[in-house]
């Protein structure tokens, strides 16, 4: 054999060598992929949600709580990779997620239950907006002049008092509580206004009463407090119980004295809730770890609100008469909190 042809076989079994440990160290490495692979491959498989949660001003109170459930959830939630906080509230917040604008909202237990059942100022039934949780009290307050001669809300007639931008829920408490006492809201001027302004006005003497639904102490009336003497209407049993009977979302509930400078006794009215409502689509699994993550992270969550401090976990649960998503009632149901 020629050194040529030689040569020749010899470089072709090397190349024949080469290839085989290329093939078995290839297959080797492809069989054993490592801790960091299997972590990429599950994170690929999780379904991220993008969500928007519409929850009030951000010059409100809502806006800070909305913002600690939203740090809450997307620290705890695979699944969650961000939720966008935008305006709107109350009866807005309600028609927002019935109507798919968000997926979420912070609307009271009020206007919950006014747009389940159909009731002015909704013109429709909203089927699609579900109850995730209660989370936050907001008590009927109405503040009047101290020496106005106003003891109650038969006192108002002839009155001015102003009840926020129209739409909002202060104007549609005024309308249910004015029904429920007998009393012709056509006789007492209404006036529509910010609240800020309001209570500009209301300092310098001209509106006579301010009703709000909101948490206590609340800080502009604080300061209208400590411009002028005030003092709050409030309710008797058979008034509460004739309030209920047209709105079972309205609860008894009390002013504490002290909230307010010169208020020094308890002053009995009613409360509804701040909820968590959220659309019918939202997938079970993802409904239901929310849930859980709400309440065994309540403390945290409850810590930007003193109005939140006596509120437990198992209130969360509390039945307005609305459905819950079948994802928090799971959860409730196997706390116990939900038979």
């Amino acid at each position: 054999m020629s050194n040529l042809l030689k040569n020749k076989v010899q470089i072709l079994v090397l190349v024949i060598i080469v290839l085989l440990l290329m093939s078995m160290f290839g297959c080797s490495s492809s069989t054993a992929p490592t801790k960091q692979d299997e972590q990429t491959k599950q994170e690929k498989q999780i379904e991220k949600y993008s969500l928007d949660f519409m929850a009030g001003e951000p010059s409100g109170d809502l806006y800070p709580l909305a913002v600690r459930l939203v740090n809450n959830w997307e620290k705890h939630i695979p699944q969650i990779d961000t939720i966008s906080v935008l305006p709107g509230a109350g009866l807005a917040c309600v028609m927002g997620v019935e109507e798919g604008k968000a997926e979420m909202g912070l609307p009271t237990g009020l206007g919950l239950q006014d747009g389940y059942a159909g009731r002015e100022p909704f013109t429709s039934k909203t089927e699609d907006v579900f109850l995730l949780a209660s989370v936050m009290p907001r008590h009927v307050q109405f503040m009047v002049n101290k020496d106005g001669g106003i003891n109650s809300i038969q006192d108002l007639v002839g009155k001015r008092l102003g009840v926020g931008p129209r739409g909002g829920t202060p104007e549609t408490t005024s309308r249910v509580i004015f029904e429920a006492l007998g009393v012709d809201i056509n006789k007492v001027e209404i006036v529509h206004a910010g609240f800020a302004d309001l209570v500009e006005e209301f300092k310098n003497g001209r509106i006579d009463a301010i009703h709000l639904v909101t948490s206590m102490p609340y800080a502009l009336f604080v300061d209208a407090a400590m411009a002028r003497d005030v003092s709050f209407i409030g309710f008797t049993p058979g008034e509460v119980e004739a309030i209920r009977k047209l709105r079972p979302a309205l609860v008894p509930s009390i002013l504490k004295g002290g909230g307010y400078r010169g208020v020094d006794q308890d002053i009995p009215t009613l409360a509804t809730t701040i909820s968590i409502a959220v659309h019918r689509s939202m997938p079970e699994d993802l409904i239901y770890e929310m849930t859980k993550v709400l309440v065994e992270n309540f403390d945290f969550v409850k810590e930007v609100n003193p109005a939140m401090k006596d509120v437990i976990p198992e209130d969360l649960a509390v039945d307005l008469g609305v459905p819950f998503h079948p994802g928090a009632l799971k959860y409730y149901q196997e706390k116990g909190w939900i038979k």
